[in-house]
């Protein structure tokens, strides 16, 4: 059985003595994860416009364009090509998925 979505680290249970990490379904089924299902990412501390957590492999919308968030140098950041560097409030940023599942999104421009 697979499991897809979004879960809190309070979600994860570690069950065994081998430490293989398990989710508790919203039934109190736990279901085992294999470590390619498993991908673990870094709440920013902030929100979006809509008040949604940005996380580490988000892809946000800016105005019009469409980027992900990643981790560089110690900080949580907008990734751009070339040289450009932007600074933005969450209230420009809306988050419309995420680099696991939404990859198609980003533009790769």
């Amino acid at each position: 059985m697979g499991v897809k979505g979004e879960f809190t680290l309070n979600d994860l249970v570690i069950l065994d003595r081998v430490g293989i990490p398990h989710i508790r379904m919203e039934n109190n089924d736990l279901v085992p994860l294999d470590d390619e299902d498993l991908e673990i990412v870094e709440f920013t501390g902030l929100t979006d416009k809509n008040g949604k957590e940005i996380y580490e492999g988000d892809v946000v919308k800016i105005d019009e364009m469409v980027k992900d968030i990643i981790f560089r140098f110690g900080s949580f950041e907008v990734r751009h090509t070339g040289n450009g560097i932007g600074f933005y409030r969450g209230e420009e940023i809306e988050v419309i998925g995420n680099i696991y599942e939404n990859s198609n999104l980003l533009n790769n421009d």
